[in-house]
């Protein structure tokens, strides 16, 4: 639990698994760049339904959890799980808008020894061709040796996903051994 941890997307998928995370312990940014979003959480405002999220986000907001739209706030963090969301185009392909900006944004911020975790739902080959392909053109660090990064997808029905973070087992797929460990010990 010494990672610094930022989840990037504040959503349906981010805020659950940034409340868990932050209900576990763990020190942890939630990063959006709706500022609308960020103001509504920082107010103790729950978004959208789902059970027990208005009772942890008072429970851990400001203590374990900070919600941001600075990029400076997350600046030291160690450990960064992409949630955003990846809708589908009328072609039926994936928009990989949101993911292609993160991906952005925390190259600005990578630094040797960080690890990123996929948690968005993408085509199987996204950590690969995009993830990693961007980070290794963008910056001078090279996966699997200056970062780590693993895929731990999503599986969790909306209204019911604390209790599922909370109760069900993590599938994580890591880009190498180190990536898989560390992200099995987060």
């Amino acid at each position: 639990r010494s990672r610094e941890i930022c989840v990037v997307g504040c959503g349906y998928v981010g805020l659950p698994l940034a409340l868990v995370m932050a209900k576990s312990g763990f020190n942890v940014k939630g990063y959006d760049v709706n500022r609308e979003l960020v103001s509504k959480l920082n107010k103790y405002k729950a978004p959208f339904f789902e059970k027990g999220i208005s009772s942890l986000l008072n429970q851990q907001l400001n203590k374990n959890l900070q919600i941001t739209h600075s990029i400076s706030k997350i600046r030291k963090c160690d450990t960064y799980i992409i949630s955003v969301g990846t809708p589908i185009t009328k072609l039926k392909k994936p928009n990989y808008l949101y993911l292609k900006k993160s991906i952005n944004t925390l190259c600005k911020l990578l630094k040797k020894g960080d690890l990123i975790i996929l948690r968005s739902t993408v085509p199987v080959g996204t950590s690969r061709k995009i993830l990693i392909n961007i980070i290794e053109t963008r910056t001078n660090l090279k996966a699997g040796k200056d970062f780590y990064v693993s895929f731990c997808p999503e599986r969790t029905v909306e209204g019911n996903a604390i209790l599922e973070l909370t109760n069900n087992p993590q599938i994580i797929g890591g880009f190498c051994e180190k990536s898989a460990e560390i992200s099995i010990k987060i």
